[in-house]
């Protein structure tokens, strides 16, 4: 059997708008048997706008992106992800900073 590829869709939050309804749908709409995938969410569960069900949602719960680099860094470094897919200018700028942490680690910055 051959090992699911595992990918990150990180965003700033799920208030409504149209990259975080892009990026929740796509991640949800890959096939299960050949992607294990997950949302990494730096704002708060109580301004989810966009239904997320049947995907793991982590939720940092911090007010900007910035507060919330260390704890997507660790998460990351926890669950070493083949792909990570993230939108957004400032959030892509973080990737960028994290990047260089993951050699075996594919970065996409969505703008």
């Amino acid at each position: 059997m051959k090992r699911k590829i595992r990918i990150v869709f990180v965003l700033p939050s799920l208030v409504p708008g149209g990259a975080e309804r892009i990026i929740s749908f796509v991640s949800q709409n890959l096939d299960p048997d050949t992607f294990d995938s997950r949302l990494l969410i730096a704002g708060y569960e109580k301004d989810t706008a966009y239904d997320v069900k049947g995907i793991e949602v982590t939720y940092l719960n911090k007010s900007r992106v910035l507060y919330a680099i260390p704890f997507m860094l660790f998460f990351l470094l926890r669950k070493r992800p083949d792909v990570v897919v993230s939108s957004i200018a400032h959030l892509n700028a973080a990737m960028a900073l994290i990047s260089p942490f993951f050699a075996k680690t594919r970065f996409i910055g969505r703008e």
